[in-house]
């Protein structure tokens, strides 16, 4: 089989222009970094603007011989039976 050489002008060449586009890749990812943290630090700054306020309104019906307890979280506790006769 025969072997295929190119002249030293054209590897050096193409060496040089594989250097150029792995410098442009370099320098690409680290603006991507660049945007990516500053986005991720534009949106948190957009977010902490506001202030969570949660309001909760409960109406409820008591009756006197009830064991219901409503705890403030939305679920409710029905407490231990009275009827058994206990």
């Amino acid at each position: 089989m025969e072997e295929k050489t190119i002249p030293y002008y054209a590897y050096d060449a193409i060496t040089i222009l594989y250097n150029k586009t792995i410098r442009r890749l370099w320098i690409l990812c680290i603006i991507l970094a660049v945007f990516l943290v500053g986005s991720n630090v534009g949106w948190l700054i957009y977010e902490s603007q506001y202030e969570d306020v949660v309001k909760i309104e409960q109406e409820a019906e008591w009756e006197e011989d009830s064991n219901v307890i409503f705890n403030g979280t939305g679920s409710v506790n029905y407490g231990e039976s009275k009827a058994d006769g206990n």
